[in-house]
């Protein structure tokens, strides 16, 4: 019989499983496979939460899409990447369309034979939005997506690299927490998400900012690329460390695990240095219950996008 411990509480539906997604980019049906293959077989299949899909493969979905994946017939749950906007004044209006779809999708499946549901959205902000016009413009793209007041979905606002990274994240961060504040009657709420792998990910002194800046203002955050390993190695972050850090912050607050702590934490090379137990979790001396780490992950929300499950399941295993 399975033993519920800090590894199921801190680990537990943290991966949006993106198959379709380079550098993987298996076709829809390929994807769909492998996401019900790996609830089956894998070592630790709990780390799994949702699938991803785009916005134009909503319409590739149906119930025998998925029983010819090997569904089990237990409910999908799906994060859907909005259509790429190349210019700033296009996003609100696409944020309002898509989610018209996505309301209609969920509405559609929710009584099907394999029922189905979009519980979040991701979109990028143009990189041509002026340092200064970010949080106007996340704001305005937020109202646009309401619907008689109702949001419905996590909305992940996607902050890319710029020449002042650290501006732009605050920023962003400050419009998050503003506009959750303001409406936290719409049955949803929006977060940050940025990527920790490709051409220009962020410094280890920049992510752990990025964390501290999400724990302050009590937004809840997102990554997605790299991440493949369970422990950092070389210039690719462990998925363990990262959150870890974030939910240790979250836990303690700022003044006991502070941004130091946070980049300290995300250097950490030793596997053995998270220590797993059956009714906690610490790292060098800094020490979680249970019951901590799920208030704190109710909190931060935290999750990441990854486009393969193999990886992560094995290295799980093996660096720990």
């Amino acid at each position: 019989m399975a033993i519920y411990t800090a590894r199921n509480a801190l680990l537990s539906n943290l991966i949006d499983y993106a198959g379709t997604f380079p550098p993987a980019q298996l076709a829809l049906p390929e994807a769909l496979t492998k996401a019900c293959a790996y609830r089956r077989e894998a070592k630790f299949p709990a780390l799994m939460a949702r699938m991803v899909v785009t916005a134009a493969d909503l319409k590739k979905l149906s119930s025998r899409a998925w029983v010819d994946a090997g569904a089990d017939g237990s409910a999908v749950t799906l994060t859907v990447i909005g259509s790429a906007v190349s210019q700033t004044q296009e996003l609100a209006r696409t944020i309002a369309f898509e989610l018209r779809e996505l309301r209609n999708f969920n509405q559609k499946f929710a009584g099907a034979p394999i029922p189905q549901m979009a519980l979040a959205y991701e979109t990028r902000l143009p990189d041509d939005c002026p340092d200064r016009e970010v949080g106007r413009v996340l704001k305005s793209a937020l109202d646009a997506g309401l619907q008689d007041g109702v949001l419905g979905f996590k909305i992940y606002l996607e902050v890319g690299p710029s020449a002042d990274f650290q501006t732009r994240i605050a920023q962003a961060v400050e419009a998050i927490a503003d506009w959750n504040e303001n409406n936290q009657a719409s049955s949803g709420s929006a977060a940050l998400k940025i990527r920790t792998g490709g051409k220009t990910p962020p410094t280890n002194t920049q992510l752990a900012e990025v964390l501290s800046a999400c724990v302050m203002q009590g937004v809840g955050f997102k990554a997605t690329q790299g991440l493949h390993h369970a422990v950092t190695r070389g210039s690719e972050w462990g998925f363990v460390n990262v959150f870890a850090a974030l939910t240790l912050a979250q836990a303690l607050g700022l003044e006991a695990f502070s941004t130091s702590d946070i980049e300290a934490c995300l250097k950490e090379t030793d596997g053995k240095a998270f220590k797993f137990e059956a009714d906690g979790f610490s790292w060098k001396g800094h020490r979680l219950s249970l019951e901590q780490i799920e208030s704190a992950r109710r909190r931060h929300g935290g999750t990441f996008g990854s486009c393969s499950l193999d990886e992560p399941d094995q290295f799980l295993i093996d660096e720990l």
